[in-house]
């Protein structure tokens, strides 16, 4: 290796440099070296990405409609993810969204490439049964050695009494107090009387 160095630079300058090179070429290999080691390192902690289903509402009457989303979070350097979800055979897909549905019931969505965070939704309608209903999936992102369970909500609840116990409530503590106000407003004697 053969410093080129510029003749008007004072000579320390031309022999220090030459030194540094001199050393840089010793040093070139094990720096390298420690530099991949560490980089292997880093890349074998950084956390995968990852898919996380939300129901909303998690509890419903029978007949009412269920919004799910599956949001699809991924790691830098991540192209690719596979998702097969399953929801209850018993509940109604109304709107698959961009999954596709397969002959098994299952939605499915494939990323080939160009994987980012974003969120897949699909609609469905609760049956006229009521119970606890368990949703299942299975995700592979890029860099996964195994496919992994979706995380986030698995069930919904289905029952007649979900959502008319909370109207129940209200309308029963908006009673009591317009019964109170009145009952203030009438016994409330004039003070010029």
């Amino acid at each position: 290796m053969h410093a080129v160095f510029n003749d008007s630079l004072p000579i320390f300058i031309r022999r220090a440099g030459y030194s540094i090179i001199m050393e840089a070429k010793n040093l070139c290999c094990p720096v390298f070296a420690a530099i991949f080691l560490i980089s292997l390192a880093a890349g074998a902690d950084a956390s995968p990405g990852s898919i996380t289903r939300n129901i909303y509402p998690a509890a419903v009457s029978p007949g009412d409609e269920v919004t799910v989303t599956l949001d699809v979070k991924v790691s830098a350097g991540e192209r690719y993810y596979l998702i097969d979800e399953t929801p209850p055979s018993e509940l109604q897909i109304q709107d698959t969204g961009e999954l596709i549905e397969d002959a098994q019931g299952h939605l499915k969505i494939v990323q080939l490439q160009n994987a980012a965070d974003r969120s897949y939704t699909y609609r469905l309608k609760a049956p006229d049964a009521e119970g606890a209903f368990v949703f299942s999936g299975i995700y592979q992102i890029d860099g996964m050695d195994q496919p992994a369970e979706v995380a986030g909500a698995s069930s919904l609840n289905v029952s007649s009494a979900s959502s008319a116990l909370p109207f129940a409530a209200i309308v029963s503590v908006v009673v009591i107090a317009l019964v109170v106000i009145l009952a203030a407003v009438l016994l409330r004697k004039p003070k010029n009387a």
